[in-house]
Formats: structure tokens, C-alpha cells, sequence
């Protein structure tokens, strides 16, 4: 049976949601002047959220076309912020 359709008790899917580039970001601007006011040469500092999300019974090509779901319409905000699929792997 090839990997992608096993099903696992468990997968672990890690996803990043940060501000989009072009939308301003407060949080990371304030991180910017405070690391610049202890004399660090910062150009840019980004701000976003990691979310961590066990999925069970599952196949990893279930896992794969489930992850953008739930981060598009419950994890990001779509007029502000993006999101990166950053691993999914069996536990």
C-alpha cells in the first residue's frame, strides 16, 4: 500500500498564518523599533500564528487537500493574512 493511502490513527498537520505583505502590521512594526532600541541592525520584523491541528483516521492525501481548507475558512482571515502549510506528517 503506498503511503499517501494508508490511513494513520493520527496526522499532525503545522500550518503559519502571518499578515499579508502588502496589509500593515502593528505588532511586528512595534518588534521592529524595540530589537532597533536595543541595537540591532532589524529591517523588518513579521508577526503571525502557528497552529498545530491532529487530524485522526485519516489518509496523508486526505490530510493534504483538508489543510487548506480549515486554514483558509477557520485559521486565516483571507483580507489580511496568508497561510503556509508548513509539514504534514503521520504520528
Amino acid at each position: 500500500m503506498r503511503i499517501n493511502a494508508q490511513k494513520f490513527a493520527k496526522v499532525r498537520v503545522e500550518i503559519l498564518v502571518k499578515h499579508k505583505g502588502h496589509i500593515p502590521n502593528p505588532e511586528g512594526a512595534a518588534k521592529k523599533e524595540q530589537l532597533c532600541d536595543l541595537g540591532l541592525p532589524v529591517t523588518s520584523v513579521t508577526t503571525g500564528k502557528y497552529f498545530q491541528v491532529d487530524l485522526e483516521n485519516v489518509t496523508l492525501r486526505q490530510a493534504k487537500g483538508r489543510a487548506p481548507v480549515l486554514a483558509r475558512k477557520l485559521l486565516a482571515n483571507p483580507v489580511y493574512e496568508e497561510f503556509i502549510i508548513q509539514r504534514i506528517e503521520p504520528l
